[in-house]
């Protein structure tokens, strides 16, 4: 599941479990599977299908809509909130508050890898920013991020967290594999893989027992290989045994490979709110993360986690290098990073503020 979807998942569970009547919209490709086509457990769930009508970008945001309209209609719901990708929602014509949620949507993305954002999907999340009643952001630099990327800095916002349920993120008494390195994400190069395999042979070479553990789908494209191959690549066939991609592994099994973990590692180049770090903080494993972007708002430097230049491989091998040398460290840094998830990033926390959020929209109308 994508860090959107997990998202959802982990905060509509816990709304259903405090007596709130959640539902969820979304495509009918999406990974939300049930034993029945219109449920995922007890959350009703309504799809819609990619257009095959040409305008596709006018007729799929309208049957978006109309999907939308409908589960209001159906479920007599209080609030609509919309994720800011792609801008698919364009009129707010069903009769409630409209909140828009900022995960870090495709233009913001192109940002951060450099390349230009494109006008038309600009133009869709300009006007949903636009006609919402209430603008959130996942993190105070992803709202600041996107408003500025289309234009509209002169918009309000607000910041709720992502949470992380710490009574299933938690240490216990598993004793962490102080030479594995556990990577948890997408495959590709916007995650940083890249940079990670052009550092991983040194760490290697100064640590002959270190090996690294990569989580994540390693789905082949059409007409390609799958990723491990391309990044296994970069690698002296030396040392190609000390690296393990495991695939996806089953959500109830992560707090395990957190544990495990010496050393966790998210060379991302673009975040949103990162809920794997915060998983792995919530394990009290120690962490490598980003020092730009959003990095500063989850990690203190050397208090719960080390941050670097991630697009750096020199500067990414000398900080891992330096944790993997240090068990003191190492140590430290996973117990405050417990502190702070427990703190500034629990579920109990961030439900709190959403639901408090929800009721004061409804009440404004």
């Amino acid at each position: 599941m994508s860090g959107i979807e997990v998202f959802v998942r982990t905060l509509v569970e816990r709304l259903q479990q405090l007596g709130h009547h959640a539902v969820v919209i979304t495509a009918a490709a999406a990974a939300w599977h049930g034993a029945e086509p219109d449920r995922v457990g007890d959350i009703p769930v309504y799809r819609f299908a990619e257009s095959t009508i040409k305008p596709r970008l006018l007729t799929h945001r309208f049957q978006y809509l109309q999907t939308v309209e409908r589960a209001v209609r159906k479920e007599r719901l209080d609030v609509v909130e919309c994720c800011d990708e792609s801008g698919l929602l364009w009129s707010k014509r069903f009769g409630c508050p409209l909140i828009v949620r900022m995960h870090q949507n495709g233009s913001v993305r192109l940002r951060m890898m450099g390349l230009r954002p494109e006008p038309v999907g600009d133009f869709f999340v300009r006007r949903l920013l636009r006609i919402a009643d209430l603008r959130v952001g996942v993190s105070d630099w992803v709202a600041r991020m996107t408003l500025d990327t289309v234009g509209l800095n002169d918009l309000d916002y607000r910041v709720v967290y992502n949470g992380v349920d710490t009574s299933v993120f938690t240490p216990t008494n598993t004793r962490a594999d102080a030479d594995l390195i556990l990577y948890v994400g997408q495959l590709n190069d916007r995650k940083g893989l890249d940079t990670l395999f052009a550092a991983i042979p040194a760490v290697m070479r100064q640590h002959p027992a270190a090996r690294l553990r990569c989580v994540g789908a390693n789905r082949a494209e059409s007409g390609l290989p799958p990723p491990s191959e391309k990044y296994m690549s970069m690698i002296p066939s030396s040392l190609r045994s000390r690296v393990d991609f495991a695939g996806e592994v089953a959500r109830e099994r992560m707090p395990e490979e957190f544990r495990r973990a010496g050393l966790c590692v998210f060379p991302s180049r673009a975040e949103g709110h990162p809920i794997a770090v915060l998983e792995a903080m919530a394990c009290g494993a120690p962490v490598v993360f980003m020092r730009d972007g959003v990095g500063p708002e989850v990690i203190a430097d050397r208090v719960d986690g080390l941050l670097c230049d991630t697009r750096d491989p020199a500067v990414l091998a000398s900080t891992m290098s330096e944790a993997l040398s240090s068990p003191g460290l190492r140590s430290g840094l996973g117990k405050r990073a417990r502190q702070k998830v427990e703190l500034k990033f629990s579920l109990d926390k961030t439900t709190d503020e959403n639901v408090a959020m929800y009721e004061e929209m409804v009440r404004s109308e």
